[in-house]
Formats: structure tokens, C-alpha cells, sequence
């Protein structure tokens, strides 16, 4: 009896000791519970702090320069026209060397210089106040032309020649200046000067099935073809009427008489 009633007091005391390391167990599971919880917490008011400033930053930034967003906006959209520019730009290059554009481009180039050689004396000579409109028509079609041409053949630093300057100062004389004594005398002297020796210098060809050849002569045959005929064969009503300095030289020339 002794050894059973020993043995139910080591049970006992077993399970208290048991019930109380559970309980001590449960404890401390909830102290690192309640710990981790706040940490979290912590941890989240922290994030969320960093996140209200970094907006406010922003927030602070497009106030203080709000052309940022306008010039990344016309940077985004100058980099897509560039891209439409240079595949427009490609999809020309592949066009023009097809055989079918080569043809019409040389029965332009064969019409423009029959024309030109033809009619240019018979307008000069019965009807010389059309002149400058003619020669105008055609210095605004075969110098874009040109322009884009020689673009796509990397040859466009040679649009910076003298004769291509003389053409610009003989556009401006005839429509915008007309009145300038000084401009014209220019205007004449190098277009009787430089650019009508430079035909004989690089020796120029009228080829009528070469557009470039046939450019080549026009700009420098046709400025001094066309301030001759105003200078020369227009009537003077015509020149006191269109171009005064032409006639304020008439009358300087006359007086010096």
C-alpha cells in the first residue's frame, strides 16, 4: 500500500510540474507573440512613414519644376516622330531606286530640259515679264529636289555653294527687294561673273535625261538669263513698275549723261 500511495504522489507531482512548464510554455509564447505583433506594427508605421515622404518629396519636386514632366513628355513624343521620320525617309530611298520611278524621273528631267532649251529664248525675247515667274517655278522644284537627292547621297554640303547663294539673293531681289539698287548689281555681277564662268570652269552639260545635269545648267545659266531680260528687254513702265532700282539706274546713267 505504501508503494502504490508513493507512486501516485510521483504521478502527481509529475503532472503539476507538467501543467506548469505548459502554462509557463504558453506564456512566454504569447509574450513573443505580443513582441512580434508590435514589432510588425512597428515595422509598418515605419514603411508606411517612409512612403508619405518619398510622395511629399515628389509632390514637392513637380511643384518647385513642373516642366519635367512636359519636356520628358516632348522628348517621348520627338523620339516617335524620328522614328516615323527615318522609316519614312527608307521606305523613299527603297522607292526611288525601283526602275519605274528611274524612268519617270528621267522623262521629267528630259521634259524640263526640252522645255527649257525651247521656250526659255522665245519667252525672253516676245514675252520678258513671264521670265522671272518661270525661272521661280522651276528654282522651286529643282532645288528641293536636289536637296533631298543629294541628302540621301551624303553630298549635301555641297548646297552650301556660291551659285546656290546667288540663286537665294536673285528669289529675294525679284519678289521681296526689287527696290534695292544694291542687291541687283550683286545679283548681276555674279550671276554674269562666277556662275556663268563656272559652266565653262566645271564644264557643265545640257544631258536631257539627267535631272542633276539639267539642274546643274539651270542654276547657272537661268539667273543671268533672267536678270539680262528684266535689265534689258522689259519696257521701262514695266521696270518703274516692278523693279525700281533697274530704273533708278536708267535715270543715274541718264543724268550722268
Amino acid at each position: 500500500m505504501e508503494d502504490n500511495s508513493d507512486v501516485k504522489q510521483l504521478n502527481n507531482a509529475l503532472k503539476t510540474k507538467f501543467t506548469d512548464a505548459v502554462v509557463t510554455e504558453n506564456m512566454i509564447d504569447e509574450k513573443i507573440n505580443e513582441e512580434v505583433d508590435f514589432y510588425d506594427f512597428l515595422e509598418a508605421i515605419s514603411d508606411k512613414s517612409d512612403t508619405i515622404t518619398h510622395e511629399l518629396e515628389d509632390q514637392q519636386i513637380d511643384s518647385q519644376h513642373p516642366w519635367r514632366r512636359s519636356k520628358i513628355d516632348i522628348l517621348e513624343q520627338r523620339r516617335r516622330l524620328k522614328n516615323q521620320l527615318e522609316q519614312r525617309i527608307r521606305t523613299c530611298s527603297i522607292y526611288l531606286k525601283k526602275s519605274n520611278f528611274i524612268q519617270t524621273r528621267d522623262k521629267i528631267s528630259f521634259s524640263i530640259g526640252v522645255v527649257n532649251a525651247c521656250f526659255s529664248p522665245l519667252i525672253a525675247g516676245r514675252w520678258p515679264h513671264l521670265l522671272p515667274f518661270v525661272y521661280t517655278t522651276q528654282i522651286l522644284f529643282l532645288i528641293p529636289v536636289r536637296s533631298f537627292y543629294y541628302k540621301q547621297k551624303t553630298w549635301h554640303y555641297s548646297l552650301y555653294d556660291l551659285c546656290y547663294f546667288v540663286n537665294l539673293l536673285t528669289l529675294v531681289y525679284l519678289w521681296i527687294l526689287p527696290s534695292s539698287t544694291i542687291l541687283f548689281t550683286v545679283c548681276y555681277m555674279l550671276s554674269h561673273g562666277p556662275l556663268a564662268f563656272a559652266i565653262v570652269l566645271w564644264h557643265n552639260s545640257l544631258v536631257f535625261h539627267s535631272l542633276d545635269k539639267v539642274t546643274s545648267v539651270f542654276i547657272h545659266a537661268y539667273p543671268s538669263l533672267t536678270l539680262c531680260t528684266i535689265r534689258w528687254l522689259l519696257p521701262l513702265n514695266v521696270q518703274r513698275d516692278r523693279y525700281p532700282a533697274i530704273a533708278s539706274i536708267d535715270d543715274k546713267e541718264e543724268h550722268n549723261i
